[in-house]
This record gives C-alpha cells, sequence and structure tokens, in this order.
C-alpha cells in the first residue's frame, strides 16, 4: 500500500471538523447514559496514513482501550477512507464505512468528493454508542466491586 504524496491541506480541512464533529456527538450521547465516559479526539500523522483520526476511550491507563478511528491512504490516484472501531489488540468491535475517491476530484472539490462518506459516517455513529457503553461497564466490573 503506497501513501506516496502529501494528502493537500484543503483535503484535511474538509474532511477534519465533520470527523470532530462527530466524535463530539457521540462522545456526549454516551455522555448522556453514562457520565463516567469520557474520550479523548485525537489527529495524528502517521507514515502510513495521509490522514488519521482518533476517539479514544480509555477509563484508566491500566485498562485497554477502545478507538474510533478514521484513516486515509492514497495508492496512486485513488483516495481510500475508511474507519471502524476496535480495541487496541487491532480486533475490529464495528465496521465503519470505507469508501474510495478518486485523488483529482478531491483536489477540485474535496467537499463534495468527501460528501457520501462523511453521511455514510454520520450514520454509522450511533451504532456505536452500545459497544462504547459496554466496554465501559466491562472494564468497571473487571476492577471489582466498589471501583470508579
Amino acid at each position: 500500500m503506497s501513501t506516496s504524496g502529501v494528502i493537500p491541506l484543503q483535503i484535511a480541512e474538509a474532511l477534519r471538523p465533520k470527523v470532530y464533529q462527530g466524535y463530539e456527538s457521540l462522545l456526549l450521547a454516551c455522555q448522556q447514559t453514562n457520565a463516567r465516559v469520557s474520550g479523548t479526539v485525537a489527529f495524528d500523522l502517521y507514515p502510513q496514513f495521509l490522514f488519521s483520526a482518533f476517539l479514544v476511550f480509555q477509563p484508566d491507563r491500566e485498562q485497554d482501550e477502545l478507538a474510533l478511528g478514521v484513516n486515509v491512504t492514497r495508492e496512486g490516484l485513488i483516495v481510500n477512507i475508511s474507519s471502524d472501531l476496535c480495541l487496541e489488540t487491532g480486533q475490529i468491535v464495528l465496521d465503519g464505512p470505507s469508501s474510495s475517491v478518486d485523488y483529482e476530484k478531491l483536489l477540485r472539490d474535496p467537499s463534495a468528493a468527501l460528501e457520501d462518506w462523511i453521511e455514510e459516517f454520520q450514520r454509522f455513529l450511533p451504532h456505536c454508542k452500545a459497544p462504547i457503553l459496554h466496554f465501559w461497564s466491562d472494564l468497571k466490573r473487571e476492577k471489582g466491586p466498589g471501583s470508579k
């Protein structure tokens, strides 16, 4: 898989606020059910990804984490966008939407080229709530009675 080339700033600018908004709304929905749920939003640069974003749930440093990730790679003139909810072991809990978009189309109009994937991602987010709450409650039980 080749990620040669740098993702143009306008593509990242089109994707980042939509992903962030989705993460924030999902976190809020989880917190409305369980006020103890907390998460961290991160946007990282990794050599294998042109764009990478995560909403990470980790009750404490001694526990595993659960992350909702969005990754973008480029193979020639195709840009691949993928997302999933997974454990830090790499085990996928829930597959999210993925898409392959023409790189030139992204350059011309990033918002229009990403619109379908963003809509799918927004529809996917509510499906993540139950697994996140389950993960959070399972970790609390593992820590034992009286744990916070």
